[in-house]
């Protein structure tokens, strides 16, 4: 038989496993990824990450944000000042615009416009209104009465247009508006590549450069000018080119469009004396519709 003593340590075994099972019976269920975080949070572990990491990076988003903010208020304002200073400069240069015959002035007023515009510098509805006063200032001086001055003011209207739509593309360092269009044939990259926005909104009048070879070829070349002239055509001006002159007199043309203006000023070069065959269109990236060129021979 058991003692007393034996049978109160086998009552003590037993009330210490029945206290057992009641606290594992009574253990809670497994912590939540969102518990598990703000209890590691609690600890000093997560004091520190709290107070370093966290607010740190906190500062410096901020700081980051209120930076990206103050740049592009600034760069609005940047921009808002220099349109206002560029209005103010088209603004003083109306009267040079409104220039006729050889004035200088008025080439300088129509490069700046266009490179102003070019830019964005200039309001599109501005812009329009600057547009058709060149466009009418090419119109009139090509009509069959205008007077000498009219006609040069066209005349330096479109040579100067022209040379703006080329001088990102075939302008070469020294160069000047007398500078012959290049003809070289075009990669696969320069035919993707598009056309710069047109200076002036409507098509410029019909114009041919007259490219000469030796001062011999002047007077003829001057013949021809003053004939284009009577029939509306406008003439710019005549250059002297050298040995880059063709072997064989070329009307030459760089639009489809142009074909048969071409063909009528073939007819006119020809009723001058000056045997001349039908070329085809050239390859150009920059020539604007209505730019047309004869070139004499050597």
């Amino acid at each position: 038989m058991l003692s007393d003593e034996e049978k109160a340590r086998i009552r003590a075994e037993e009330e210490f496993r029945r206290v057992i099972q009641q606290q594992l019976a009574k253990q809670d269920p497994p912590q939540t990824t969102w518990q598990q975080v703000f209890s590691l949070l609690n600890t000093n572990v997560g004091g520190w990450f709290l107070s370093t990491v966290l607010v740190g990076t906190a500062g410096f988003v901020a700081t980051a944000v209120h930076n990206k903010w103050t740049a592009s208020e600034r760069q609005a304002t940047e921009i808002r000042q220099r349109s206002h200073q560029e209005a103010e400069m088209v603004t003083r240069l109306l009267p040079w615009l409104a220039k006729t015959g050889d004035a200088p002035e008025q080439l300088i007023a129509i490069s700046i416009i266009g490179h102003l515009k070019n830019r964005g510098g200039i309001d599109p509805i501005f812009s329009t209104s600057l547009d058709f006063i060149l466009n009418q200032i090419a119109v009139k001086g090509a009509g069959p009465t205008a007077s000498p001055e009219e006609r040069k003011a066209a005349e330096t209207v479109v040579a100067s247009v022209d040379a703006l739509s080329r001088a990102q593309t075939t302008l070469q360092s020294g160069n000047t508006l007398d500078t012959p269009l290049d003809t070289k044939p075009l990669t696969s990259s320069q035919r993707e590549q598009k056309l710069p926005a047109d200076l002036i909104t409507k098509p410029l009048p019909t114009r041919v450069y007259i490219h000469i070879a030796n001062e011999g070829q002047r007077k003829k070349a001057e013949e021809i000018q003053s004939k284009f002239r009577n029939k509306g055509i406008i003439a710019p001006n005549i250059i002297m080119i050298g040995e880059k002159s063709p072997t064989q007199p070329e009307v030459r043309f760089f639009n489809k469009e142009d074909k048969e203006t071409a063909d009528q000023i073939n007819k006119l070069v020809r009723e001058a004396g000056i045997s001349v065959s039908d070329s085809p269109k050239r390859p150009s990236l920059s020539a604007r519709l209505g730019h047309l060129e004869l070139w004499f021979q050597k």
